[in-house]
């Protein structure tokens, strides 16, 4: 899918290993729509502790959840139809997949989901010039490679703190929206399998 094409390096941006920045951290739940007509997928749900991340989606008419433990090093696909999960160690990033990135800081800022954030202009070799308007007090997004393994993409270099609320691309198509922000504890075990569930073996392991 396009889209997928399209919104995947700003869902790729992995924490910074910056302690000043660890305690502005966001902690909580937010709600994301991907695509757009046909492409659009349903909601998105992310619970975010610390360097954890986990995404519950629907897949194929799946409902399918993706770990992110960035402490472990770890992430974890969670299949709660086949009552199974899966294990693989975070990839190195490198760049996201594009050989070269120009950011441009507009100074233009916009709301969404109830939260400011700031707008820039992403235009990369491969993928055009995307809009990105990302927040600059909830941390960093947490998902990507783990910190000290590769590179952040080289959109991310200079964005320390920087959480992404809205992606458009080239055509004008928004292709990531964050549509509900949550600022809220969350409990530490919804970052592992469910008690019951059988490990799966990665294919070719």
């Amino acid at each position: 899918m396009r889209f997928l094409n399209c919104a995947m390096p700003f869902l790729l941006l992995p924490i910074l290993a910056q302690p000043a920045l660890a305690q502005k951290q966001f902690e909580g739940r937010i709600v994301m729509q991907m695509g757009t007509g046909k492409e659009a997928s349903g909601p998105t749900e992310m619970l975010i502790k610390g360097t954890r991340a986990r995404m519950n989606m629907s897949a194929e008419g799946q409902m399918v959840s993706m770990i992110i433990d960035h402490e472990a090093s770890k992430m974890t696909m969670i299949m709660p139809g086949a009552r199974m999960y899966m294990v693989q160690p975070l990839p190195d990033m490198d760049d996201s997949g594009e050989s070269s990135s120009n950011v441009t800081r507009t100074g233009r800022k916009d709301v969404v989901a109830g939260h400011q954030c700031e707008i820039i202009l992403v235009k990369g070799e491969e993928s055009g010039t995307a809009e990105v308007c990302g927040a600059t007090d909830m941390g960093n997004f947490v998902m990507g490679g783990a910190p000290g393994r590769g590179k952040p993409p080289a959109w991310a270099q200079g964005l320390e703190s920087f959480f992404p609320l809205r992606v458009t691309d080239e055509g004008g198509r928004t292709v990531l929206e964050v549509t509900e922000i949550e600022a809220k504890p969350i409990d530490a075990a919804v970052f592992a399998p469910p008690a019951g569930y059988r490990s799966m073996k990665i294919p070719g392991s």
